[in-house]
């Protein structure tokens, strides 16, 4: 014989279970048909409406069998509303962190009448990603490759959001740079490539990242943002060449051909984090005017400037400078120096100038004397003088003066 539980619970008027038990009512057995009699229960007690019956038997394969019987007053419950509203499409979907393989999203968090449960991410309509953050990085992919991303958000009912989309293109790796052998020439430095140049007027980069490259600008390309690459171009200069304004950090200039019209080919004297290399640079009165910190100037061919003894014009002119470093440039100027960093005229901590060719100068270089500390000048070569391979040089410590030569491989000492 199977067994039978029997308890009555009671409803609200809406006829859900309010979580109280009922005591049951006389129960009588008809011996001859079997039939179980139950008196209505008391409702007062347990402050209902009405009421129903659970039977739970137990048969024989194991199971529990759940039937409800109900009485007069009371209904079967009503079934749930089905939620069928969607959420909120995602918010200000944006993209930050870009690298050559990886990207970071972050968006706005959606909203819904019952609850959103997480979000779902494709790349290109791959498989999707879900998550229940408002934030999610992707690694592993591929450079210079557009993403086209659609986020979506949904409920505990399966609802699903309209997509909101983005299009993220991850940055082109750049091959090493090549290396410079022999000095600086027309024949390894600006640019030397096949490709057809876009002719462009001057004008001013506003864009964080952006790359210029494979422009022949007439004009002053002037630099107003963060993390801006400029290769392969050649410019035909206006009062400068390439200017840069406070905003232009991490700024890189490489492989480019300047021809200076007016002041100077690269004015970067405003930004920090600079790189400018394997530029040919000529024309103007000064090759190049530089002040910063952290900035590298290397492999560059600076010649052919414009004046003569009445110009005082530099190869590279410095104002006020931490950790600069000249490196394997060839400097060939024709009035003032070749490098210029003059006394008085700003304060230099920590400078390199390392395996340069410095020629056609008064003095080829204007050391910045008191003015300057840890001012390292080592394996340069000195040609060509009209006062002196240098200026304003003061023995002390941190400074050092090492392993420098003339044209002929003699030493140059101080």
């Amino acid at each position: 014989m199977s067994s039978v539980t029997m308890k009555v619970q009671a409803l609200d008027s809406l006829g859900n279970t309010t979580g109280s038990v009922i005591s049951l009512g006389t129960l009588t057995v008809d011996s001859g048909t079997g039939t179980v009699k139950l008196d209505r229960p008391s409702l007062a007690q347990a402050s209902a409406t009405g009421y129903q019956v659970v039977l739970q038997e137990l048969g024989e394969d194991g199971r529990t069998v759940t039937t409800k019987v109900f009485f007069e007053g009371a209904e079967e419950p009503p079934p749930p509303t089905p939620d069928t509203t969607a959420p909120t499409t995602p918010g200000n979907l944006r993209s930050s962190s870009i690298t050559t393989s990886s990207f970071r999203l972050d968006w706005d968090a959606s909203t819904d009448a019952v609850g959103v449960t997480g979000y779902s991410i494709t790349l290109n309509g791959g498989s999707p990603v879900t998550t229940t953050g408002l934030t999610r990085t992707f690694s592993g992919l591929t450079p210079n490759t557009l993403y086209a991303v659609s986020l979506t958000a949904r409920d505990a009912a399966t609802n699903v959001s309209t997509a909101a989309t983005l299009n993220v293109t991850t940055l082109a790796e750049v091959a090493p740079p090549p290396i410079v052998t022999g000095w600086p020439s027309a024949s390894n430095t600006g640019y030397l490539g096949s490709q057809g140049l876009t002719n462009q007027n001057g004008y001013t980069v506003t864009t964080p990242g952006a790359v210029i490259e494979y422009k022949n600008i007439t004009g002053t390309l002037v630099i107003d943002a963060a993390n801006v690459t400029v290769r392969n171009c050649q410019i035909n200069s206006g009062f400068f060449g390439i200017e840069t304004t406070s905003r232009a950090r991490y700024l890189v200039v490489e492989d480019c051909t300047v021809i200076g019209g007016g002041d100077c080919g690269i004015a970067a004297t405003q930004s920090n984090d600079v790189i400018v290399r394997r530029n040919n640079v000529s024309g103007g009165f000064d090759g190049m005017k530089i002040a910063g910190t952290n900035v590298l100037v290397e492999d560059n061919y600076i010649h052919n400037l414009q004046g003569g003894a009445s110009a005082h014009n530099d190869g590279i002119q410095c104002g006020s400078s931490t950790n600069l470093t000249f490196r394997h440039n060839y400097i060939a100027a024709r009035d003032t120096s070749c490098i210029a960093m003059f006394q008085g005229q700003g304060t230099y901590n920590t400078v390199l100038v390392e395996n340069n060719y410095l020629a056609n100068a008064g003095y080829l270089l204007y050391s910045p004397g008191t003015t300057g500390s840890n001012i390292r000048v080592m394996g340069n070569t000195f040609v060509n003088w009209g006062w002196g391979p240098v200026s304003d040089w003061v023995v002390k410590t941190g400074n050092v003066w090492s392993g420098n030569v003339n044209g002929s491989g003699s030493p140059v000492n101080v």
